[in-house]
């Protein structure tokens, strides 16, 4: 709750003046939306009775904006950022400034760490041969690999949405943004970065952290290891990633890009072997290989599969994130 307080208070200060707060209430405890409410009244709070994860209740926002019809575009935001003042304008005028020909419809966001405000923690997300998708780190990458938003901070244009769909919510949390993303480029949709749409984001806001490694564990597998994803994050992510996969990837590209994706993934399943997660791991990809989602959203193909091939980048991995691991 303090959180999102922090977060409303701070979208309080904005200097765009045409803009609509919504708050989604996923079945939260306590009370919280009454108090939010209270102690926000100029919000519109939506209210769930179950929670339906991050994909499900964004898009309980999205339905109600876009029966608005005046509303041109979508600002999705974690509950956990500090946004700075004018973040939002400087989305709104980069969108703006596309010629219509390019079809510019997904504005990422300068996410920076709230504790470490020096560090990016996200300038969107690209995507590898090797089936997995990673927050950007440096601008260099944005500049020549940007796929699409992080949905933590990302700006939408109504228009996309109304022709590609919402999250998919199987997916529930994790790799949402990745899909609708997908599906966003293949119907010739591009995406920018807004780098002077700067918000800090604070993390792990609501989902709870697996233990804590031991002294010696965290010695041998490095920094980024203090920090490890939960079960549930662990879950959800590489399962989800495997949907996108299998939802998006045309087989003339999974056949070119076999090597890099067998490697890709046998190596995140050793990773978790060797951090002596192997039942959670093995049960990820089990259910990630032999089910799949249930949404039937249809995939609108504007763009040739060369054109596809040209936005993912060819590598398995992005060396920024073996760098923290093996350092």
């Amino acid at each position: 709750l303090e959180k999102t307080v922090a977060c409303l208070q701070s979208l309080n200060k904005i200097t765009y003046s045409n803009y609509q707060i919504i708050v989604v209430d996923n079945a939260s405890i306590n009370q919280e939306a009454d108090v939010l409410e209270r102690q926000f009244p100029e919000i519109t709070i939506l209210r769930n009775s179950q929670n339906l994860g991050f994909a499900g209740g964004n898009n309980l926002a999205f339905d109600y904006v876009l029966q608005n019809k005046t509303s041109k575009y979508v600002c999705l935001l974690n509950n956990d950022v500090i946004v700075m003042p004018k973040f939002l304008c400087n989305a709104v005028n980069l969108i703006e400034q596309q010629p219509a020909s390019k079809k510019v419809g997904m504005i990422a966001m300068r996410m920076m760490q709230y504790h470490q405000p020096e560090k990016i923690d996200s300038l969107g997300i690209c995507l590898t041969r090797g089936g997995l998708s990673f927050n950007i780190k440096s601008l260099a990458t944005a500049n020549r690999w940007l796929f699409c938003p992080c949905a933590g901070a990302a700006l939408y244009d109504r228009r996309l949405l109304t022709e590609v769909g919402l999250f998919d919510q199987d997916f529930f949390c994790d790799a949402e943004d990745l899909d609708l993303g997908w599906r966003a480029r293949w119907a010739g949709w591009q995406t920018r970065l807004s780098n002077q749409s700067i918000v800090y984001h604070i993390g792990s806001a609501t989902s709870s952290p697996s233990p804590k490694p031991s002294a010696s564990r965290r010695k041998r597998i490095g920094e980024r290891a203090t920090k490890p994803m939960s079960d549930l994050a662990v879950s959800y992510t590489y399962r989800n990633v495997i949907w996108t996969i299998k939802k998006n990837l045309p087989t003339r590209l999974f056949i070119k890009y076999s090597p890099c994706l067998v490697i890709g993934q046998l190596s995140i399943i050793f990773l978790y072997f060797w951090r002596k997660r192997a039942k959670l791991i093995c049960r990820t990809y089990w259910q990630a290989i032999f089910k799949r989602s249930s949404n039937k959203q249809k995939i609108v193909k504007r763009i040739s599969v060369k054109q596809l091939d040209k936005l993912i980048m060819p590598r398995i991995f992005y060396s920024f994130y073996l760098k923290q691991l093996f350092k």
